[in-house]
This record gives C-alpha cells, structure tokens and sequence, in this order.
C-alpha cells in the first residue's frame, strides 16, 4: 500500500512540476494521498499483525486468550505466577511486589521471598 501511494505520489509530484506547481503545492498534494491512503489500510494491517501474532505465540505453546492482551503483554518485563489457589479460586490477585535483585540476568528468588512489599 506504501509502495502504490510513493509511486502515485512520484508521478503526481511529476506531473505537477511540469505544470509549474510551487513546491509547497506539490507537499501539500503528498500530505492529501497519505492522509487518503493510511487510514483505510491502518486498522486492516493491525488486524492482520494480531492474527500473525496469535498463530507464532501457538506454535509456541502460548494460548491467547484476547487479541488486546498481545499488546499488554508486549509491555511487560517479568510475570509470575504462584498457582496455590489457582485451581479452586476463580481470577488472579496481586499479591505482593519483588524487587528485581538480578545478578549477571539470574534473580536470586529464593532470598527475594523474605522481602516482598505488600
């Protein structure tokens, strides 16, 4: 979609130097095609990229729940999960926080337990 705009855009602008249009005419005409251009083609492209993203994380073993927990996920650092109560109680609840304590990219859990801010 990108490649067809550039290339009308190249012949418009073509066009429009032969006629003697002034530069700031010819900008404004490339601001004209990509407004025109990008937002159809924009929610298209995300949805396509969401549906890429869901069959990559399954071939992987992550089952996605919700197309908008890709991008929520995309933002996070660490995640853990304590499955006590997990089976018989319905959601998840925060718990407490660790502070990162890593060493050469190994976090020391077993000492971090004792100093879990609540």
């Amino acid at each position: 979609m990108l490649a067809t705009c550039m290339l009308l855009f190249l012949w418009a602008a073509v066009v429009l130097a032969r006629i003697g249009a002034p530069p700031a005419r010819i900008a404004v005409r490339f601001l004209d095609m990509i407004t025109v251009a990008v937002p159809p083609a924009l929610p298209a492209c995300l949805t396509i990229a969401t549906v890429f993203s869901i069959g990559r994380l399954r071939k992987r073993g992550v089952f996605v729940t919700g197309p908008h927990t890709i991008t929520v996920a995309g933002q996070l650092d660490v995640i853990c999960f304590d499955k006590t109560g997990t089976l018989t109680e319905q959601g998840l609840e925060l718990q407490g926080i660790v502070p990162g304590l890593e060493l050469q990219g190994v976090a020391p859990v077993g000492d971090a337990g004792g100093s879990c801010a609540y």
